[in-house]
């Protein structure tokens, strides 16, 4: 007969050995997942795998394989991949993906899955590259992820997100998706940033001194101030309905891509340093009619604009109106001939030799002793008689909006009207 102290210790040692082999093995509930990790595993089918065989994996890629992994639904055990940095996950049957404890992790990529709908990161301190492509995610905290450096969603759902708030953003797309707002505020690290074809409607860009590429088409955005913004360099807004576009501030902006913008109606390129310009696109906005820049004969050859749009220093409203030789004010002289040359800050059109009240001197109208030439889109040549003596003289030219012009000229008829 043994002793007692024997058999307390024999089954002591028992327990101790059961209880270490249970900790040795991960459970693995779903078996296309075992399955797939075939090579770590020892028992194949019996729903675990050694821990000592996966903790010690750095990379892992379900994205393809064999078998593949496009019948993987539960991806519960990854937690026990201690030492993984790298994981790409192609698994379209996921709905959840639950990282929290791999804390090693340094990039995540999750591609073609269009019923993962929430990722769950924690805190992850080494985390640099995150990536979701073609996936049905709809919001995203990435607010616990201090050395995020690049963040890419695309062809998503995504209505909602955290950024880090560390400021350690230094690159940031989002592309097709259904996100509407986004607080970029603390990113001041951030050097490209890619919005394309969201439900944007506003942006503030204040405090981002870093950056220097955007992309912002596809949006619903109507206003944007990029002033601030002294190193940007390329900016794309091709099809938003903004209608003001003042790039003045930009000294170091290189290339612009700004068409089919059909409510653009205002463009300013003076920037001081037009000579940098390496491609500008700003052509099909039908209503851009002017584009200031610092010169008018700026080199158009890395410019694709519509014919319509003409180039200007002061593409503010105005009208420049000269006059050889002057009229004499008042007009008490026997009759008198002059050319006037008005010049206008957008193109116009609608009047002729025949326009009604083009020229009138009191009540008394002289259309028929005027002569229009268009000389280019912008500036109009009227040579005018006046045969009789007259009060007041009066250059009215149908454009559409009536205003006085002070035309700061001494011995110019006061009364210039546009009409």
């Amino acid at each position: 007969m043994k002793p007692k102290h024997l058999l307390l210790f024999t089954g002591l040692l028992c327990l101790f050995i059961a209880g270490t082999t249970h900790a040795q093995f991960t459970t693995i509930p779903d078996t296309n997942f075992e399955a797939f990790l075939a090579p770590f595993d020892d028992v194949p089918g019996d729903g675990r795998v050694p821990t000592a065989n996966i903790e010690v994996l750095t990379s892992l890629s379900l994205t393809t394989g064999t078998p593949p992994v496009t019948n993987i639904a539960d991806l519960t055990g990854i937690e026990d991949f201690a030492a993984l940095e790298n994981l790409s996950i192609g698994v379209p049957l996921l709905t959840t993906v639950d990282l929290t404890n791999n804390n090693n992790l340094t990039l995540v990529s999750c591609a073609f899955m269009p019923n993962l709908d929430t990722e769950t990161l924690g805190t992850k301190n080494n985390l640099t590259r995150l990536n979701f492509d073609t996936t049905g995610l709809t919001s995203l905290d990435a607010s616990n992820l201090p050395a995020l450096t690049e963040l890419e969603i695309r062809n998503s759902n995504l209505v909602s997100i955290l950024l880090p708030t560390s400021s350690s953003l230094t690159e940031l797309i989002i592309e097709d998706t259904l996100l509407a707002s986004i607080d970029l505020s603390n990113q001041l690290l951030l050097n490209q940033l890619q919005l394309f074809q969201n439900q944007l409607t506003s942006l503030n860009l204040r405090n981002l001194p870093a950056l220097e590429q955007i992309t912002l088409g596809g949006n619903q955005i109507t206003d944007l101030d990029v002033s601030t913004l002294t190193n940007l360099r390329g900016l794309q807004l091709n099809d938003i309905p903004i209608t003001n576009l003042d790039l003045s501030q930009n000294g170091q902006l290189q290339n612009l891509f700004a068409n089919s913008n059909t409510d653009l109606e205002n463009l300013n390129l003076a920037n001081g340093n037009n000579a940098a310009f390496n491609f500008i696109r700003v052509n099909n906005n039908p209503n851009l009619s002017c584009i200031q820049v610092d010169d008018p004969n700026i080199n158009t050859g890395n410019i694709v604009k519509d014919p319509g749009a003409v180039f200007s220093i002061n593409c503010a409203p105005f009208v420049n109106i000269t006059a050889s030789p002057n009229i004499p004010n008042p007009l008490t002289t026997e009759g008198f001939n002059t050319t006037v040359m008005v010049e206008f800050s957008t193109p116009v059109t609608g009047f002729n030799n025949t326009s009604t009240d083009v020229i009138r001197t009191g009540s008394i109208v002289f259309n028929n002793n005027t002569t229009i030439t268009q000389v280019s889109p912008t500036l109009y040549q009227f040579d005018i008689g006046i045969p009789r003596a007259c009060g007041e003289f009066s250059l009215q030219i149908p454009s559409g909006a009536a205003q006085d012009i002070n035309t700061g000229m001494d011995n110019v008829a006061s009364s210039i009207v546009l009409i």
